[in-house]
């Protein structure tokens, strides 16, 4: 997990599938999904999520569902935690 200020790559608004694919391939070519979490500072002091995109690690996905500030790292880290529960129905199925 990072956080950032400074060092703001290209963020890219994705569906919630094409996020949870991303966090698919990433497990599939050997890497840990955790270590791709992403976190900034929002401009309004809140928290932006997403997660490093496998063909483009200058850029960061950001699902729709998750493209607001979060106000606290509690409410962050709980939407990456549905996506993380996500991903492993996706693996299951």
């Amino acid at each position: 997990m990072l956080v950032q200020d400074d060092d703001k790559p290209t963020l890219k608004k994705v569906t919630r599938e094409e996020a949870i694919s991303n966090l698919w391939t990433w497990q599939d070519q050997g890497h840990n999904p955790f270590h791709v979490i992403r976190i900034f500072k929002g401009s309004e002091g809140g928290l932006i999520v997403g997660f490093t995109d496998y063909i483009d690690a200058f850029a960061v996905q950001i699902p729709e569902h998750m493209s607001h500030e979060y106000k606290n790292y509690q409410g962050a880290m709980t939407a990456v935690g549905a996506m993380f529960d996500a991903l492993e129905l996706e693996i299951e199925s």
